[in-house]
């Protein structure tokens, strides 16, 4: 399967779960961060603390989609590094299934 039709699932699925969708593919244009992941997903969190008091959070995921045979790039990698550094949550997907498996 080729790495668009895998991100068309990935997108698709996360829409149809209640994230909200950023695609960031260059797809041969020089603008943009090189080296930036393919999909961002953010969505409204809410946790009980011990108190009992709930709190909600963005959780975002950035997700750089590839197909079976792909590679990250070394600006991919560099990006993933600097993101993983803050703290985001950073995936590295060849399928929806690696996306669900992550999230469920």
């Amino acid at each position: 399967m080729k790495e668009s039709h895998i991100q068309k699932q990935i997108v698709e699925w996360l829409g149809y779960n209640g994230w909200v969708v950023i695609e960031t593919s260059q797809r041969g244009h020089d603008w943009g961060t090189k080296g930036s992941p393919d999909v961002i997903a953010t969505k409204s969190t809410t946790w009980l603390a011990s108190n009992m008091a709930t709190h909600r959070y963005a959780r975002t995921l950035w997700i750089e989609c590839k197909g079976p045979r792909g590679t990250q790039s070394e600006k991919q990698i560099e990006m993933q590094r600097k993101l993983e550094s803050v703290g985001a949550e950073y995936l590295l997907a060849n399928s929806l299934d690696v996306v669900m498996d992550y999230l469920m």
